[in-house]
């Protein structure tokens, strides 16, 4: 007879009543392997109205992990794991042949944190765990917080399906030239009227009556920075800013595809946000703005209203 107490993503194991392995206590409610699926409502369904309240890992199964049936967590390599106290600052878990001093993978010190601040131990070894975790041998901080790292990653998605990801890509013309400085928009050059990293039409950048992205956000010239925030004043302008900065991908999508970023609508899009956000964590990032100053405070509240990009 098996004695391990644990099973499925180290939770651990009910057997009594539907047998070996067909039950998984999460803490907070029950999981059934077999149809992948908890059989209770998830008790925060309330704040996330866009899951099934019976899904796990937001049917994220090959690369989230499910933390005591509460939210989805993300893995190391661009995916997100979880979360310690209140603190939202991003901290990239280092490889394991990066030695540490507590003879375990870094990926389960970290695991094993997140559960103990979830469990009824006491202070004193949730504090010890949690130090654990923050040890500069296991992880090191990125220096953002989540909602940065999330539209840092959707701003690299966008350009690399519409500027592409050359050193050049915020000169790029349309067909793939490349202008000749950045002193402003070009307007429309050989029929053509978008430009830029982001491919911005010049109808966003300079509007009608001077109503532009250019004047709104008092954008003095063409500059990579310059071309970040107009994207970003068009992701708030599609009420998809609150959805990116939230990890809501998907119904970002649905806001900024179509007509805006012709290049989103491809198949295997939202793959691409795991692969950006891995490279922000790394440091190979797209974007051309410093760390810090991209997030704006109440963004959909005070948004620029333009009705086309």
């Amino acid at each position: 007879m098996d004695s391990y107490l644990y099973g499925f993503q180290n939770q651990e194991k009910d057997d009594e009543i539907k047998g070996a392995g067909n039950s998984v206590n999460y803490k907070y409610r029950m999981h059934d392997p077999r149809v992948g699926r908890f059989f209770a409502v998830d008790p925060l369904a309330s704040k996330y109205p866009w899951n099934s309240v019976y899904a796990f890992s937001e049917n994220k199964l090959i690369y989230a992990i499910e933390l005591e049936g509460l939210e989805c967590f993300y893995t190391s390599d661009g995916t997100y794991i979880g979360q310690l106290g209140k603190n939202t600052q991003v901290r990239l878990i280092n490889e394991d042949i990066i030695e540490n001093k507590f003879f375990k993978s870094n990926l389960s010190i970290v695991q094993d944190a997140i559960k103990i601040q979830n469990s009824n131990k006491s202070k004193h070894f949730k504090k010890f765990a949690k130090e654990r975790a923050l040890d500069p041998s296991v992880s090191t901080e990125v220096g953002m917080d989540n909602k940065e790292l999330n539209l840092r990653a959707t701003l690299g998605v966008i350009q690399s399906g519409e500027g592409g990801e050359s050193g050049n890509r915020y000169k790029k013309k349309y067909g793939g030239k490349l202008l000749d400085n950045l002193e402003d928009h070009p307007g429309t050059e050989n029929g053509h009227s978008v430009f830029g990293a982001y491919q911005l039409h010049k109808q966003s950048w300079f509007g009608k009556n001077d109503n532009g992205y250019k004047y709104k956000l008092d954008l003095p010239d063409f500059s990579p920075e310059n071309q970040d925030r107009a994207a970003v004043g068009i992701i708030i302008n599609k009420n998809a800013y609150n959805d990116i900065v939230n990890g809501d991908f998907e119904t970002a999508l649905t806001k900024i595809g179509g007509s805006v970023w012709t290049s989103l609508n491809k198949e295997g899009t939202i793959d691409k946000f795991k692969v950006q956000i891995s490279n922000e964590l790394k440091g190979q990032s797209l974007v051309a703005t410093k760390k810090g100053g991209l997030l704006i405070q109440n963004a959909e509240k005070d948004k620029v209203t333009l009705k086309k990009r």
